[in-house]
């Protein structure tokens, strides 16, 4: 089991040929997670805000449950990401479903880039039905307005919600 702090900001990106001219470090991937929730749960009850479980998909054989809890301050999320197994997406799906959990939905990124700016690492990806986002990793003490100024970002399209709220509200239902 691997446990991951973070504290990040995500942000819409209005042009990311822009992004892409300013950093070095491209590394392109394919990326889709399926996210479940649990069956005796409601969706209040288990808001994708602040928990998610789900499968995490690079390619290749072997795929990541993951865990996920967060809590925001502002518009900067902590979150803390547990990765509970890798096996097989069937061995997952199986084990999910043997623990009383359901599928909601796919969040695929159809393109992504890891990034460097400089020397700050970063994630910029083309997410099927939102758009282009960034998602950067900030310490304490950065300010998130000066990180999205260096690449051409303006603080105002920062997001105060996880990718799986966002896409729960967008296509499925308002809570």
């Amino acid at each position: 089991m691997n446990v991951k702090k973070e504290v990040e900001i995500r942000a819409y990106v209005p042009k990311p040929e822009l992004v892409l001219s300013k950093c070095h470090d491209l590394r392109e991937y394919t990326l889709k997670d399926k996210f479940y929730k649990p069956i005796s749960k409601s969706i209040s009850e288990w808001d994708p805000k602040y928990v998610s479980m789900r499968i995490r998909d690079f390619g290749g054989d072997k795929k990541s449950l993951i865990y996920s809890k967060s809590r925001y301050r502002g518009r900067i999320k902590e979150s803390e990401k547990i990765t509970l197994h890798e096996a097989s997406m069937s061995e997952l799906e199986q084990m999910l479903e043997s623990w009383g959990f359901e599928h909601l939905f796919d969040i695929v990124r159809e393109k992504g880039y890891f990034l460097k700016h400089e020397g700050k690492d970063f994630a910029m990806e083309k997410i099927v039905g939102l758009g282009w986002m960034v998602d950067i990793d900030i310490a304490e003490g950065e300010n998130p307005r000066d990180i999205l100024g260096g690449l051409g970002i303006d603080v105002e399209c920062m997001i105060d919600e996880s990718l799986a709220s966002l896409f729960y509200k967008k296509y499925y239902k308002k809570y």
